[in-house]
């Protein structure tokens, strides 16, 4: 490739980098086309056209990409875990859980508790097994169902979790012990990636379990009291509208609670807020925040799930909630854009993982009026239902 060749390229590479990250998806595409053009089976164009392909919804093609790439380079660990993430979108668990390993290499990461021995799926051994989440909160409330499957092969499972999730994961099902992220680990504990332990035991979404978490019944009756108060007569709706602004996609899944306007507008319908940091001016006058009592102070999910137990729907985006409410098996509306995170999937209502959930999809990017008008429809023939019995 000539000097001047090869200058272009890099130009078009850059290009097609800005372009991603701000959102402009077919003209990155173009740019990473025209670069891999000059350049042809250059790995990193191939896996940028993969990635671009994965956020356009279009699974097969950047897997044909990410395959390219990996005929090239095997150990390349973004063109395996992107491509881990595009079998996910596409339903095939196995050979995306096995890619999805690769993310550590991915961002450069060392995993949690590194030094012990991995554990390998056996069930004989000394010690207990060392579980740890990762990433977000809603990501270990989606994975923690899977210990009781590690518990059944005769071993003590310790979940090593995010301090705040440790009151609501005290009583989840097959855990021994809980300890905070990071701290030391128990005595001759082997560790294992709770993301990775569906991919190694070879598990289904096991959503006939739901519900693996629970409220407590003086927490649930105290809300339940309190919103009776506020809303006597009234449907009691909790909303969420954003998730982590440190989330690599936040802007495609978040958006402003004002969009919740036709829902606050129907009749015999009151919309409260389950972030517990909302405030008025944040929410504005359509959706109740409630002042937080001590309970919900100190531990936030375990309130939020005990409110969740006294309200009559959840409405929220892909977050944290989505998977709480679905892990309660508590009634509850997802809003997703057009090209979601890979467990809902790209078509469909329903969801194997949590029952009680609905899916509520964009029909074009960034399409969000259209899906809160489509829950607003939905809420009102339920209110006209309601109203003739």
């Amino acid at each position: 490739m000539g000097r001047a060749v090869g200058a272009e390229v890099e130009d078009l590479a850059a290009r097609g980098r800005r372009l991603a990250e701000d959102g402009r998806l077919d003209e990155a595409r173009e740019a990473f086309a025209a670069a891999l053009a000059a350049a042809p089976g250059r790995v990193d164009l191939l896996t940028n056209l993969g990635a671009i392909a994965l956020r356009l919804g279009e699974p097969a093609q950047a897997i044909d990409l990410f395959d390219r790439a990996l005929a090239q380079t095997p150990s390349d660990a973004d063109a395996r875990y992107n491509r881990g993430l595009a079998r996910l979108l596409a339903g095939d668990r196995r050979g995306g859980f096995e890619d999805y390993r690769a993310r550590w290499r991915a961002f450069g990461l060392t995993p949690p508790y590194d030094a012990l021995p991995p554990w390998d799926g056996a069930a004989d051994g000394p010690g207990p097994l060392l579980l740890h989440t990762e990433q977000g909160l809603g990501d270990a409330l989606h994975f923690v169902r899977y210990c009781p499957d590690a518990a059944a092969r005769g071993l003590k499972v310790v979940l090593a979790c995010q301090p705040a999730l440790g009151a609501l994961l005290a009583g989840a099902p097959g855990i021994d012990r809980l300890i905070p992220l990071g701290a030391p680990p128990p005595p001759g504990a082997r560790a294992l990636a709770l993301m990775d332990l569906p991919g190694l035991l070879e598990l289904g979404e096991e959503g006939h379990r739901v519900p693996y978490l629970g409220a407590e019944g003086r927490r649930v009756d105290a809300w339940a009291a309190r919103l009776a108060a506020i809303a006597p007569r009234d449907m009691r709706i909790g909303v969420a509208w954003r998730g982590s602004p440190t989330h690599g996609l936040d802007r495609e899944r978040s958006f402003s609670p004002a969009l919740f306007g036709p829902l606050a507008a129907l009749p015999g319908v009151r919309l409260i807020a389950l972030h517990p940091d909302a405030t008025p001016a944040e929410a504005g006058p359509a959706i109740l925040c409630p002042e937080p009592d001590a309970d919900w102070r100190r531990d936030a999910f375990l309130g939020t799930a005990a409110m969740m137990g006294a309200l009559d729907l959840v409405i929220t985006v892909d977050t944290v909630f989505a998977h709480l409410a679905g892990a309660l098996g508590r009634p509850a509306w997802v809003l997703l854009p057009r090209v979601p995170d890979w467990r809902w999937g790209l078509s469909g209502e329903t969801t194997p993982w949590y029952p009680t959930l609905r899916l509520l999809r964009q029909k074009e990017a960034g399409d969000w009026p259209g899906v809160v008008a489509e829950a607003a429809r939905r809420l009102a023939s339920r209110l006209a239902r309601k109203g003739r019995r």
